[in-house]
């Protein structure tokens, strides 16, 4: 996370988007604990980035961590519903959190 964002802080690096779609990327290719390790990364980017406003970098360009995040986050959705009927305890768990949080989202 330190390489993500700032924590003493709460500032999310512009690498948060980067990184999120990265994780993403790993979440249906993993098992056990590697793959609890990468939904609980995923859980605290998007937690982290929940709106928070378009950021401008000091090259001038914008993105929005929030929303940028948040879809990486999405995408795996049917990833981690896979992992809920698996019979593996680190990544069932660390899916049905994601996904409990994902299904809180404020509308």
């Amino acid at each position: 996370m330190d390489a993500l964002g700032h924590n003493h802080s709460g500032t999310p690096y512009p690498a948060m988007v980067a990184g999120a779609r990265l994780l993403a990327e790993l979440v249906p290719l993993l098992r056990g604990w590697q793959s609890a390790t990468v939904v609980n990364v995923l859980t605290d980017c998007y937690l982290w980035t929940r709106g928070e406003a378009e950021v401008v970098t000091k090259d001038g360009r914008t993105y929005d961590p929030g929303a940028e995040t948040a879809r990486a986050v999405r995408s795996v959705r049917s990833a981690l519903e896979t992992l809920l009927r698996e019979d593996d305890e680190p990544a069932r768990l660390a899916a049905a959190e994601l996904l409990e949080v994902l299904d809180d989202e404020p509308s």
